[in-house]
């Protein structure tokens, strides 16, 4: 009975790793030969888009992707109220305020989903069998044949160094997902992926 009991559990957590959703991105990028040398240690996160929830979903999502403690990624959100106009003094005030010196711009690009469908297979069974004849009655079950749809969106980042307002960093990227990833699960491919690109490109510690 022990041994049913855990391939059960084993079945189980088979079952939940194929149901869960995940997602792949792929990213390239560009330093500019100015920023050779630079460590940003406080990083603020922008997503312009109108909608608030997707901004500041979008925004924290960074801070969560980085796992070290000598750098940060502010959300833009909570630094510049949404809807609020600044002027450059303001906007120069607030960062220094909050010591951000580099803001990560990210601009979403196409999205969409691609559908697929997924392979049939026919199984057959005999449901009527004689000695003398054989299998004289059989019945065929079909299984598959149904579409899966998979998300998927591009997206470019660029890095700007705050005290000269210059590009320092440009990365472009697609992100895709399995049917069961949603928007969730999208960003939390991308912010990783880019937090761990701008690492590799040594502009964070």
């Amino acid at each position: 009975m022990r041994y049913h009991r855990e391939s059960f559990l084993l079945l189980l957590s088979v079952i939940s790793l194929t149901l869960a959703g995940c997602a792949r991105t792929r990213i390239s990028s560009v330093v500019a030969p100015e920023a050779a040398g630079r460590v940003y240690d406080r990083i603020l996160v922008v997503f312009p888009v109108d909608d608030i929830e997707w901004r500041r979903t979008a925004e924290e999502v960074f801070g969560n992707a980085y796992d070290g403690d000598t750098a940060a990624f502010v959300p833009s959100y909570t630094v510049f109220f949404p809807g609020r106009m600044y002027a450059e003094d303001e906007i120069t005030r607030l960062l220094a305020e909050h010591r951000i010196d580099a803001a990560l711009v990210i601009q979403l690009g196409d999205a969409g989903t691609t559908t697929t469908q997924t392979p049939t297979q026919t199984t057959a069974r005999c449901t009527l069998w004689t000695s003398s004849q054989g299998c004289v009655q059989a019945s065929a079950t079909t299984t598959g044949g149904y579409d899966v749809s998979k998300p998927w969106a591009n997206f470019t980042a660029v890095l700007l160094d705050v005290a000269t307002g210059w590009s320092v960093w440009a990365a472009s990227a697609r992100t895709g997902g399995n049917a069961f990833a949603g928007t969730g699960t999208l960003l939390r491919s991308m912010a990783g992926r880019t937090v761990k690109q701008l690492r590799t490109d040594g502009l964070i510690p």
